[in-house]
């Protein structure tokens, strides 16, 4: 399971009004099953997706899949996320120069 879809299920557990223990107690899970799904560390069953689905009112396809605007939110969050790696890359490259001229300057 990716991440976003992750996201998704705990804010839909959140917007439902139901704790992870909540959940897992109507789905007849443990809460530490829920946790993982929603940490993206498993997937639930094909069962339990229906179930989530019949019980958060939502297709399986909104369930599993996110809308054209999230797509945009999840593309944005991503090039930001490279444009900060991007520079911190640049800024490591920057101290190492330094340090470096730093030694041949004291040698």
């Amino acid at each position: 399971m990716n991440v976003e879809t992750a996201q998704r299920l705990a804010d839909l557990r959140r917007s439902k009004g139901f704790s992870q223990e909540g959940l897992a107690r109507k789905l007849g899970l443990s809460r530490q099953a829920v946790s993982k799904w929603e940490r993206a560390e498993s997937s639930p069953d094909t069962e339990n997706l229906i179930s989530l689905a019949k019980l958060y009112g939502v297709s399986l396809d909104e369930l599993l899949n996110p809308s054209d605007e999230i797509e945009d939110d999840i593309e944005f969050e991503n090039e930001d996320r490279a444009r900060q790696r991007e520079a911190e890359a640049a800024e490591r490259a920057r101290t190492h120069e330094a340090a470096a001229r730093a030694t041949e300057a004291a040698t």
